[in-house]
């Protein structure tokens, strides 16, 4: 006969006596206790096993009857039997099982003392030993179709301990841990601060409550698992002066260990102003590349070179290939007793002005047999930023009546230019395809391409129209100044009022070109 109880559970105030609440029966249901049926030499037993059923305090008590009946055809052949270990906390839940063979109605020949032992250490409590209780000796059946099972049972005083079910004299760093991701930044004056990332790690341990000792390998224990699966990307921070050695550190993978990640900052290169020989120009500034503002390894493209007194440098912008090696940019040296003419097409830009120089007596050599040697120059220009220059194709010189093509082609700036978004508005070296020639003249020869992005990003049909329009209207006006006669000279000076009318064609068309830049300015 077995048993199971139920306690009533009240919630009782001291100083009152008077019931605050009423949990009721508790627990809410218990397993009965699985009976392995006895042997008896030469009897069939009807049933192996009895009981074991869940029950609430409401039901019945619960009886069974086991019905022997004799062995009418015993066999001397091997034989098994089976013992096996259950916990009843568990609603008889297996622990182990063993199965034992012999002869026919001989004893068993078995001990459980070591399975019992090692049950015990883990934190269970023996309840019954149904096979050799007091010594009893069990026997092997003598039928085919019959095998004997024995029930050792047993109540857990293990429990899960973790971050939902604590115990207090538990060190909680047995269930719960947190590791980190640092990554530090060096290299630079004034570095920025490290950043962490954490996670945390949980696990389940078995204890046994009873004896306070933690059960290494213990039957509820479970493995460590984090709380997230990477950690996050990190983008690196941008600081002036310097590139950093990456610009994105990719998630990383968890590990229970701390991971250390190190950033190394470099100073950023210099330009360095050179003479046409390639010696450096004397006192002349030479600015740290200017880091780029997206990407902490690297610099800005399209660098503006400084000015450098008296001189003038081969290149507006330039983009280093490496952030930390020093560049060097060629400079031309001025006339200082030049007529020269600035014309700056970025009012809003100061910082980053681009100025067209036009030079009066600037490379107009005559040669052994008196022709003329002429300057051109081709400007590309951002016509949505008021006319600032993109690029150039630097001074240009040949013999009056020479192509101009023969020596530079648009084809290739262009190319790249419109790779990176931009369309032409109007192009006045290339215009009707026709060659340019060096022609006669005091100033050199300028020739414009705008261009713009907003034609790239679906500017209407109608915008590229007027755009045209205007630009066709500069043009004639242009032409128009051509056929202007001067009168205020006489005909013996003809070639100075030839000069005259064409310096004062290539002053207006200047001015004229600002107007426009200005306008479409004022017009976005």
């Amino acid at each position: 006969m077995t048993r199971v109880s139920f306690s009533h559970v009240y919630i009782i105030n001291k100083k009152s006596g008077k019931v605050v609440e009423d949990h009721g029966f508790q627990p809410k249901e218990k397993s009965m206790q699985l009976i392995g049926t006895p042997t008896l030499p030469g009897y069939i037993p009807d049933r192996v096993v009895v009981g074991g059923e869940k029950v609430t305090v409401n039901d019945l008590n619960k009886e069974y009857i086991v019905s022997f009946k004799l062995n009418m055809k015993p066999t001397n052949t091997i034989q098994k039997a089976k013992i096996r270990y259950v916990d009843l906390t568990n609603n008889n839940q297996l622990l182990t099982e063993d199965t034992v063979s012999g002869l026919a109605n001989t004893p068993i020949n078995y001990d459980p003392q070591l399975k019992i032992k090692h049950f015990e250490e883990q934190g269970y409590k023996l309840v019954a030993n149904d096979f050799n209780h007091n010594g009893d000796v069990q026997f092997f059946g003598s039928l085919d179709d019959y095998c004997p099972v024995f029930i050792i049972t047993f109540i857990s005083a293990i429990e899960a301990v973790n971050v939902n079910n604590p115990v207090e004299w538990v060190d909680p760093s047995l269930y719960h841990r947190k590791s980190k991701l640092i990554v530090n930044f060096e290299g630079c004056s004034n570095p920025p601060e490290k950043i962490i990332q954490t996670t945390n790690w949980f696990r389940t341990i078995t204890i046994n409550k009873a004896a306070k000792k933690v059960i290494s390998h213990g039957v509820y224990d479970k493995a460590w698992h984090a709380d997230k699966e990477r950690y996050q990307e990190i983008k690196v921070p941008v600081v002036q002066g310097y590139h950093a050695d990456l610009d994105l550190i990719k998630p990383k993978s968890m590990t229970l260990d701390d991971q250390a990640i190190t950033v190394q900052y470099h100073p950023n290169g210099h330009l360095i102003p050179v003479d046409e020989a390639g010696v450096a120009i004397p006192d002349a500034p030479t600015p740290q590349f200017v880091s780029d503002s997206s990407d902490a390894s690297k610099v800005k493209n399209n660098q503006n070179v400084p000015k450098v007194s008296g001189y003038q440098a081969t290149l507006a912008t330039v983009t280093p290939a490496n952030p930390g090696q020093d560049l060097t940019v060629v400079y031309e040296k001025i006339n200082n007793n030049d007529d020269t003419l600035y014309i700056n097409l970025n009012h809003d830009h100061e910082s980053d002005s681009q100025t067209t120089v036009v030079r009066k007596n600037i490379d107009q050599k005559t040669d052994s047999k008196n022709n003329k040697v002429q300057t051109a120059i081709i400007n590309f220009i951002d016509i949505d930023d008021h006319g600032h220059s993109i690029t150039s194709s630097g001074k240009l010189s040949g013999r009056v009546g020479e192509s101009i093509n023969d020596l530079y082609s648009t084809e290739i700036p262009l190319k790249v230019l419109k790779e990176q978004g931009y369309k032409v508005i109007f192009d006045d070296f290339n215009e009707n395809s026709e060659k340019q020639y060096f022609k006669d003249g005091v100033l050199p020869q300028i020739f414009t391409i705008g261009l713009s992005k907003k034609q790239s990003d679906n500017q209407s049909s109608q915008e590229s129209s007027d755009l045209n329009e205007e630009y066709e209207k500069l043009r004639q006006t242009r032409e128009q100044f051509k056929q202007i006669k001067p009168t205020i000279m006489d005909n013996s000076n003809e070639l100075n009022s030839s000069q005259t009318v064409n310096k004062l064609i290539d002053i207006i068309t200047g001015l004229l070109t600002l107007i426009f830049m200005l306008n479409r300015g004022d017009k976005k």
